[in-house]
């Protein structure tokens, strides 16, 4: 009986030795894979900060827009992120890096942009303000009906 417990325990250090060394070579592979996949993409983003622009997009997912353009060199393409004046600015076949232009479009573009952003900072001032008043009305009303029931008994 003690042999077969022994050879038990053996078989379940054995599994476990195995299982530790095949997850800490999946770890390495997988360390190995996002690195190079990193400096593959500085990579071309380093050879893309000359070429010319293949399109643009703008990307506002998070709590800001912001604006991308497509470059290629060669075989090389990587996205860009760029000002709302250099995305104006930007034409699809043009060469990269852009060269604002003074045009009337890029200036009323960034001058709507900067009056959008505006009118939201002022509506949420608006908001907080709404918010503190109502808070500010309840704890008065609250103040005066304790009063009152104090008062009348």
């Amino acid at each position: 009986m003690d042999f077969k417990c022994s050879v038990r325990v053996q078989t379940a250090i054995e599994g476990i030795i195995y299982f530790t060394i095949l997850i800490g070579v999946g770890l390495l592979l997988f360390a190995i894979w996002d690195f190079g996949d990193s400096e593959y993409n500085s990579f071309q983003l380093e050879r893309t900060q000359a070429g010319s622009i293949q399109g643009k997009y703008i990307d506002s997912s998070g709590s800001a827009k912001s604006y991308y353009v497509t470059v290629r060199n060669g075989r090389y393409e990587a996205d860009h992120e760029v000002s709302l004046v250099d995305y104006n600015a930007a034409k699809v076949g043009a060469d990269f890096p852009i060269v604002p232009t003074d045009s009337d479009s890029v200036k009323t573009d960034e001058a709507q942009e900067q009056a959008d952003n505006a009118q939201a900072d002022s509506a949420k001032s608006q908001a907080a303000e709404r918010q503190n008043n109502a808070y500010w009305q309840w704890f008065w009303t609250h103040q005066l009906l304790t009063n009152m029931s104090a008062g009348g008994e």
